[in-house]
């Protein structure tokens, strides 16, 4: 048989046509590049989030085991268990994503040592080499499946049906689960999805420890550290004056019972808190100390706090309506009063930063720098003539950056479209820091969706908390498995706009 020659005119619009057919199949836009990025950096940082939480179960197990080892070490034995099961899957991926990362080149550089886009992030053949022919994706499916059904094992068999896990993997009807995920998926998707299968398996493993944790103890206090303070109303008292003290356990549930002693003597307390008051003596430095007892299952805590006050005849009165903490770009109340001595008549300066007066005796301190600072108090005699009355030092911190969340959604897990339209508003709150004063609201943001298939949508902006009619429809219309971004959040009493906050919906 022959065969015909082809003209090299002809090889050449061969080659072109092929090479185009490539350059079609291949196109994947940058916007959905970009997005499939953003989505792996969203869940390092709540994968860190995640690990810091079970990290504070196990923190308490630890202490549990000190202090009740008998009941707490069956329990203790099976959430060291849980760990080493967690890590074993979390570092299985991991050794998986950098398989993939190297043999398609690497990431490009980074100039300032974070995180950078894949070489190969557009790449659909590499990686299905590795995961579908190598049967390297099988091979995830079977892990992803075992870690969680021994997970399971580890909890008493009435508990393992509260735990809702996404760390599952079955086949479809018509395709395999691997095939489905990985295959003619750009590199950037993978590495994202595989980092969504690392955090499945960290929220996983916190269901298991917070059920475990609830057999030897009452539920975790969500804080870093307890400790008991005392916060006098004033440090400087005139003789005959009463000495006024608020008394209490410090970043502390009301839902934990506890107990007040007084150099010795028990005293009432009333949602967590005990307002102290004794007439002052004699001039001069007194102490008051005690001590918080509280008990935590079968053991009992103390926790002691001591604090000093001055008596003096005559003198200006500085106290800050929190504690002696000020923290930057806010308001922060403080009382200034010279006993005696007529409103009109004081005089309060800041080393650091602006003292506006709103009320007679009450003044607002509004600073824009952290250290130390001092409130200075002076008084206008009948001549016309000022006289300083004292000082008093605080400490200035930076306000704890806003926790962005939208309604109830902290973007912990997956979430069904259903749960997104049931959220009117993008919330600034505290983190569970309690600061008379401070309120956070949120006065603008932008929410961008990503479509699964047709990538990066506008960007939509809504002035105010509340979601507009735009943000419904927009919610509403988008398909399974899309990813909504809330990004350029601006918030009251907060310098800096806020991102970062990733809601992923179910497929």
């Amino acid at each position: 048989m022959t065969v015909a020659k082809i003209s090299p005119r002809q090889k050449m619009i061969n080659m072109m046509y092929l090479i185009l057919t490539a350059m079609l199949a291949l196109n994947v836009s940058a916007e959905i590049l970009k997005a499939f990025f953003l989505m792996e950096t969203s869940m390092d940082k709540t994968g860190v989030n995640i690990d810091k939480k079970n990290d504070e179960i196990l923190v308490a197990f630890d202490k549990h085991l000190q202090t009740q080892p008998e009941i707490t070490r069956p329990f203790y034995v099976k959430a060291k268990e849980a760990e080493r099961l967690s890590n074993e899957f979390i570092q299985h991926v991991e050794n998986l994503k950098n398989i993939l990362i190297t043999e398609t080149g690497g990431r490009e550089e980074s100039k300032t040592g974070d995180k950078t886009e894949l070489v190969g992030r557009e790449n659909i053949e590499i990686h299905a080499g590795i995961l579908i022919n190598q049967k390297k994706g099988k091979e995830l499916l079977e892990k992803i499946n075992t870690t969680r059904i021994k997970m399971l094992e580890l909890l008493p068999e009435e508990d393992r049906n509260k735990v809702l896990s996404d760390l599952e993997a079955h086949d479809y009807e018509t395709q395999s689960w691997e095939s489905f995920h990985f295959e003619h998926s750009p590199l950037a998707a993978v590495i994202a999805m595989m980092s969504k299968i690392q955090n499945d398996c960290k929220n996983t493993t916190y269901d298991v420890l917070k059920l475990l944790y609830g057999h030897v103890g009452s539920d975790l206090l969500p804080i870093d550290k307890v400790e008991a303070a005392i916060v006098p109303q004033s440090s400087y008292l005139m003789a005959g004056d009463q000495f006024k003290a608020d008394i209490f356990l410090t970043a502390f549930s009301t839902r934990q019972t506890h107990e007040i002693y007084i150099d010795g003597q028990k005293v009432g307390e009333e949602n967590g808190k005990f307002s102290y008051q004794i007439p002052s003596s004699g001039p001069g430095t007194h102490t008051v100390k005690g001590e918080i007892w509280v008990r935590e299952s079968d053991s009992l805590r103390k926790y002691p706090f001591e604090t000093s006050y001055n008596v003096f005849n005559g003198g200006a009165s500085i106290s800050a309506d929190n504690t002696k903490i000020l923290y930057k770009g806010i308001d922060n109340p403080l009382t200034i009063t010279v006993p005696g001595v007529a409103p009109s008549n004081v005089r309060a300066e800041i080393t650091a930063g602006n003292l506006i007066r709103v009320a007679d005796g009450k003044y607002n301190a509004r600073l824009n720098l952290t250290g130390k600072i001092k409130v200075r108090v002076s008084i206008r005699d009948d001549y016309g003539n000022w006289k300083s009355m004292g000082e008093e030092e605080f400490l200035v911190r930076n306000a704890p950056q806003p926790k962005i969340t939208f309604g109830t959604l902290d973007g912990s897990k997956p979430y069904s479209k259903s749960a997104l339209l049931a959220q009117n508003m993008v919330v600034a709150g505290t983190g569970g820091i309690y600061i008379k004063g401070m309120q956070y609201k949120v006065k603008s943001f932008k929410m961008i969706i990503v479509h699964p298939r047709t990538g990066m949508q506008p960007a939509i902006t809504v002035n105010g908390q509340t979601t507009t009619t735009q943000v419904k429809n927009a919610l509403a219309q988008m398909p399974p498995g899309s990813i909504v971004i809330f990004d350029d959040v601006k918030v009251e009493n907060y310098s800096e706009p806020i991102s970062g906050l990733t809601l992923i919906t179910n497929r």
